[in-house]
């Protein structure tokens, strides 16, 4: 049985902390790739966060869903939130316009990744990647937010039971 501790917690602050301050340095440095990838990184996380959240952390459904690509993890979201939760807070939080976007923002950045081979000296591309890495970076930023929401909630919910 895993245990999360308080010092587990910790760790896991620090390095969010550390990964949004990369992730700032990266776009204040123009280095919109990698701010691309720590932004996917971030979405993927927080995705793994909500499915334990949702289904339990200990679920053998939320442990199947670790491995998956973000498109699997945000249906698996949604089919709870549609079909399982009467929680009108949740539902608010986790709506389909939010998950939308991220789906829609992740599949920009894999066809920004599968075409970097053609076009990487363009200044076009370039442009691309910029405004790639700030939308992402507003779209983690507010997913992440939703997915600390989320976890809040349930917790006082758990304790109110």
């Amino acid at each position: 049985m895993i245990k999360i501790t308080t010092a587990d917690n910790q760790k896991k602050y620090n390095l969010y902390k550390k990964m949004l301050a990369n992730l700032n340095a990266s776009i204040n440095n123009e280095f919109f790739l990698q701010a691309v990838f720590i932004e996917y990184a971030i979405l993927e996380d927080r995705c793994n966060s909500i499915i334990r959240v949702l289904l339990g952390e200990k679920s053998l459904e939320s442990k199947s869903m670790q491995g998956c690509g973000i498109d699997k993890k945000i249906s698996k979201i949604k089919n709870y939130v549609h079909n399982n939760t009467k929680d009108a807070w949740i539902k608010k939080f986790l709506n389909d316009d939010l998950l939308d976007r991220v789906l829609s923002w992740k599949n920009q950045r894999n066809k920004m990744v599968h075409s970097l081979m053609v076009q990487f000296d363009s200044e076009d591309i370039q442009t691309e990647l910029m405004e790639l890495a700030i939308a992402g970076r507003n779209i983690a930023k507010e997913f992440k937010n939703t997915a600390n929401k989320i976890k809040n909630h349930q917790l006082k919910k758990n304790k109110n039971i």
